[in-house]
């Protein structure tokens, strides 16, 4: 891993990425990129998602990058409309969640960045303090999930209060818990500690 460039992190979806991107211990640059309409082909957020990686990268190539791992094939089995419009058959939701992973992975190599598959619940675990979170206040639990993230952000002052973005809040934790994890420092780590948390 080279020491130079930012960390990148994603929460991948066919509709809407979010990521977050910068120094180790530094609040990272932010947000969430449109890659389709409802209704268009995923060959489309295929390229858009090539495109975006090419022009943010060939500024700056990353240190590392950062990603949720996607779901085991097996869970694919019985996928219903889901988030960021991967849901429907199991075939395309497999073709569409393995292939933006492909995309990425293949990305990395072209840019010389090594890749880490993060498990959901230990980014969580790590962000949150608790990797299992119960439903509340009338949101099942991944609602809830996504909610405190949110709060989490707004908390670390990662994003403004007036911003609501679950996919930014995700690819901000995964970002939070590789700088933590690949280079021993991050922003929960220096700035806000909860539930007794102590600086490592």
């Amino acid at each position: 891993m080279r020491d130079t460039g930012p960390v990148w992190a994603f929460d991948l979806g066919m509709d809407r990425t979010g990521f977050a991107a910068g120094a180790p211990g530094e609040r990272p640059r932010s947000g969430t990129v449109l890659l389709r309409r409802r209704g268009e082909p995923r060959a489309i957020a295929f390229g858009n998602f090539i495109a975006f990686l090419q022009a943010e990268w060939s500024r700056e190539p990353p240190r590392l990058v950062a990603v949720l791992k996607p779901m085991h094939l097996g869970g694919f089995s019985n996928v219903a409309e889901g988030k960021g419009g991967r849901g429907g058959t199991s075939e395309a939701a497999v073709r569409a969640s393995y292939g933006q992973n492909g995309i990425l992975e293949g990305m990395c190599v072209r840019f010389g960045a090594p890749l880490e598959e993060l498990h959901e619940m230990t980014v969580t675990k790590h962000f949150l303090g608790t990797g299992r979170i119960k439903a509340e206040r009338g949101r099942s639990a991944r609602d809830t999930k996504k909610h405190l993230m949110i709060v989490r952000c707004h908390q670390l002052k990662i994003f403004g209060r007036d911003k609501y973005d679950p996919d930014r809040a995700e690819a901000c934790a995964a970002h939070d818990y590789a700088c933590a994890m690949f280079c021993r420092t991050s922003v929960s780590m220096t700035s806000l500690h909860f539930f007794g948390e102590q600086p490592r």
